[in-house]
């Protein structure tokens, strides 16, 4: 099987990453967490998507990091290096799918103190309800 990444394999703390970016991410968070900034941290947790019409979608969604921030916002994130062709939908149907927690996605990015920058995914807007066009 050809590889689609050129990431290189990782073990941080005793856990097995598929990046040295998702390791990173992980020891930075091993650190918030002995300050007690960071509780509940949970490596690839999973959660089940689900369509529009109420159904499964695919396997679901499994994002690298799940924690409680400050003890009051509950955080998902995932690092990426490099974006295929499902993601979009994933990431959708999670924001969509999970309101209630903060979805951020997490990119190296030289010339930051951490150096990562996240972004915050927010649900995707849905079109109003009503007739449609004239003329289609």
């Amino acid at each position: 099987m050809v590889r689609q990444t050129a990431a290189k394999k990782c073990v941080v703390g005793g856990v097995k990453f598929p990046s040295k970016a998702e390791g990173l991410r992980y020891a930075q968070l091993l650190a918030l967490a002995e300050k007690g900034r960071v509780t509940a941290l949970e490596c690839h947790p999973h959660y089940d998507l689900f369509g529009m019409n109420g159904g499964c979608v695919g396997r679901g969604y499994t994002a690298d990091f799940r924690y409680v921030l400050d003890g009051t916002r509950s955080i998902v994130e995932d690092v990426k290096g490099r974006s295929f062709r499902d993601w979009p939908l994933r990431r959708d149907l999670f924001a969509d799918n999970y309101p209630e927690l903060e979805f951020y996605v997490i990119r190296r990015c030289r010339g930051t103190v951490t150096g990562f920058k996240a972004t915050r995914v927010l649900p995707p807007s849905r079109p109003a309800p009503g007739p449609r066009a004239a003329g289609r």
